[in-house]
């Protein structure tokens, strides 16, 4: 983990730490509605943007409101405490107002007394450094202005042609459809090696035979439509003639031997029944 001097805190790690601590669920569901960028009126009439805004859903905890402002550096918690005016608007609004900072930018002295501080701690999560105080009874909240609704529901995602969680699920379908691809694409190319492959060693397998029909005289080993009994029959007797030669039969030689008799003797034979032929004519 990087040593804390060495953090580079910026609004959005903090603001996702600050989404991560109001992300938890209970029994009765979410425990927070938590909005971020929250503006306090619709259209022209804004004159503030809260950090981040969080609404307690469950009833025992009387859903409070809280208010949070992000601080990053001591010049930034400066010129929020040279502009009161914009967390007393939200403190009107509001039951609780906070200051989310890395640890050491905002002193425990300079804090308003009726605001709360959550500090970084490492790089893991917030902790409460300064609990918020309460800033009314809950008789005393007032209603929730409809221009102000109207923000929350736009900051949660109403009227837009995607929301968040809608967007979220677009981008894991098209990073899914991608890794489909490049996997269908790797074993497609998997599947074109291999076919070269058997190829090749077919090819290989036929220039071997052919050398073996042209060692032979060119005797053919196949059987074209006579069925594979008829081929098999034919190779194991190539087969049998070749393992014979090679081991000095005397009985192929003498085989090879005797059938170039037989033919001399025809040919004999024939020249015979020529010459007679002529004479009787």
């Amino acid at each position: 983990m990087t040593a804390l001097t060495e953090v580079k805190w910026t609004e959005a790690a903090v603001l996702s730490l600050l989404r991560e601590r109001h992300a938890g669920k209970g029994g009765s569901g979410p425990e927070w509605a938590y909005l971020e960028h929250v503006r306090d009126a619709a259209g022209f009439s804004a004159t503030r943007t809260i950090d981040a805004l969080a609404l307690h859903l469950w009833p025992s905890r009387g859903h409070e409101l809280h208010a949070f402002e992000v601080k990053v550096s001591r010049g930034d918690w400066r010129r929020e405490l040279a502009d009161p005016a914009k967390a007393e608007g939200w403190c009107a609004l509001v039951d609780r107002f906070w200051i989310v900072a890395p640890r050491g930018v905002v002193p425990r002295d300079e804090l308003p007394a009726s605001w709360g501080l959550l500090e970084t701690k490492g790089e893991s999560g917030l902790a409460q450094t300064v609990a918020a105080p309460l800033l009314r009874q809950k008789a005393e909240r007032p209603l929730v202005d409809r221009s102000l609704l109207a923000c929350l529901l736009r900051a949660a995602g109403a009227g837009l042609a995607s929301t968040p969680n809608a967007a979220a699920l677009t981008a894991a379908y098209d990073n899914g459809r991608e890794k489909g691809r490049e996997s269908a694409q790797t074993e497609l190319e998997q599947t074109r090696r291999n076919v070269q492959m058997y190829a090749d060693a077919s090819r290989v397998d036929r220039e071997r035979l052919q050398l073996l029909e042209q060692a032979l005289g060119g005797v053919s080993t196949q059987a074209y439509g006579k069925g594979d009994e008829v081929l098999l029959a034919r190779a194991r007797q190539v087969a049998a003639a070749v393992r014979g030669a090679l081991a000095g039969d005397d009985a192929v030689l003498r085989a090879g031997d005797a059938t170039e008799r037989a033919a001399a003797e025809l040919e004999r034979q024939a020249a015979w029944l020529r010459q007679h032929a002529g004479r009787h004519s």
